[in-house]
């Protein structure tokens, strides 16, 4: 069975936040284990982002993988549900291949968009292993939560 390299994740993840500070300046790297970043349009920290990125073509599914539990054995929060348990503000999900980002502003709405999803439509949970642990989310049609991001380019005005 394929194991998934949290290793390799890491330095993706790590890769596409880079992209973000390359094309972002105002955008700083944060260390908490909160979230992923500070927007420092200002000057100063004015809110936190939390980012999820993927590499792979965003055209070959009309899906998002929301991670649910980062940790299958201790049952960890993990995306959305994780961002909302740190009071983050933005939820930003990236698809590095098609440069394309996807701005959720209200987190607590989305995360209740996703809780009502799954519970109506029981879909099937997505196990991703780790070397010492499995990750669980789901696939969540981008249309079910369209009115709650703003999708944008890299390079535009971020809201």
């Amino acid at each position: 069975m394929y194991k998934h390299d949290f290793n390799k994740s890491v330095i993706l993840g790590d890769a596409g936040e880079r992209k973000l500070i390359e094309t972002y300046s105002y955008l700083k790297s944060d260390s908490t284990d909160g979230h992923d970043m500070l927007d420092c349009r200002d000057g100063s920290s004015t809110s936190t982002i939390e980012v999820k990125t993927d590499f792979y073509d965003m055209n070959r599914t009309p899906n998002f993988f929301m991670e649910r539990y980062s940790d299958d054995k201790t049952f960890k929060l993990g995306g959305p549900w994780r961002s909302e348990s740190h009071n983050t503000d933005v939820f930003l999900y990236q698809f590095i291949t098609n440069l394309k980002m996807f701005w959720f502003g209200d987190i607590p709405a989305l995360v209740a968009e996703l809780d009502s999803y799954i519970s109506k439509n029981n879909p099937r949970i997505v196990e991703v292993p780790n070397i010492r642990h499995t990750t669980l989310g789901y696939k969540i049609p981008r249309h079910v939560v369209a009115d709650l991001y703003i999708e944008l380019d890299f390079g535009d005005i971020l809201p």
